[in-house]
């Protein structure tokens, strides 16, 4: 864009707004000492860049290797340090960039433990469901590891009631339990446990999470072998713990 065009979006913008990168210090842009340069800076107001820009109307600057060159409104602007050719110019693509202020973090959630604790209260007996909207919320408040804490608060809450809170004969949920439960959440069956170790890997670690959707050596998908790995470990935590069937065969 021209110095024109970039003082007209600078009068634009917020004076007072201080930008994390930013520019200053206009002169001959050694690339081509007709064209105007300013040096990148960061933590600068809005009005600062635009004083800048408007100091360089008219004003005279040195090039690289002599000479004097005259700047005006029509002049080219580039982003480079003085004494460089950086190539970048200032496009109104890389000032709207400079302009938008950084989005704010998610703010962490007041209490983790009692989120935790609210998800794992919504797990339903007979079967391990996930209460779908404790699922989200745990994701969205408390990140990847939230909602990993949440699926063992609700193993372990399904684990506890098939061992002291049988939902009927047998400690099989009844139907009515299930539809309620079917309604409410979602069931850990062999593809949403492939779909959550895939997500959860990608989330943690997108390099891994390449190396697994496509082996170096064979190029072949090896989610299969981990999500049976996953799958193995959580039939080793239930397998040790005691089914409400076995308790109810030993007291009779």
């Amino acid at each position: 864009m021209t110095l024109g065009e970039l003082i007209a979006a600078l009068e634009t913008a917020n004076p007072q707004q201080i930008v994390k990168h930013g520019f200053h210090n206009p002169h001959s842009y050694r690339g081509d000492y007709y064209d105007l340069a300013f040096e990148p800076t960061t933590n600068i107001t809005v009005a600062d860049m635009l004083e800048a820009a408007r100091s360089a109307v008219g004003a005279t600057y040195q090039g690289w290797k002599g000479g004097d060159f005259n700047m005006t409104a029509g002049d080219w602007c580039w982003l480079s340090e003085q004494g460089s050719a950086s190539g970048e110019t200032i496009s109104p693509l890389l000032l709207e960039f400079i302009l938008t202020p950084p989005t704010a973090a998610p703010s962490a959630p007041t209490d983790r433990t009692a989120l935790l604790h609210a998800a794992a209260l919504a797990v339903q007996s007979g079967d391990v469901w996930f209460h779908t909207a404790a699922a989200e919320a745990a994701l969205k408040n408390g990140g990847t590891f939230a909602l990993i804490a949440y699926a063992q608060l609700a193993i372990a809450e399904h684990l506890r009631r098939m061992a002291d809170e049988p939902s009927g004969p047998g400690g099989v949920a009844s139907e009515t339990q299930q539809d309620k439960t079917q309604a409410e959440g979602w069931h850990v069956t062999p593809e949403t446990l492939d779909l959550f170790v895939r997500a959860l890997v990608n989330e943690v670690d997108y390099d891994i999470h390449k190396n697994y959707l496509c082996g170096e050596e064979d190029g072949e998908d090896h989610y299969p072998e981990l999500v049976a790995e996953a799958a193995a470990m959580l039939d080793t935590i239930t397998a040790e713990q005691p089914s409400a069937v076995s308790q109810l065969a030993e007291e009779a």
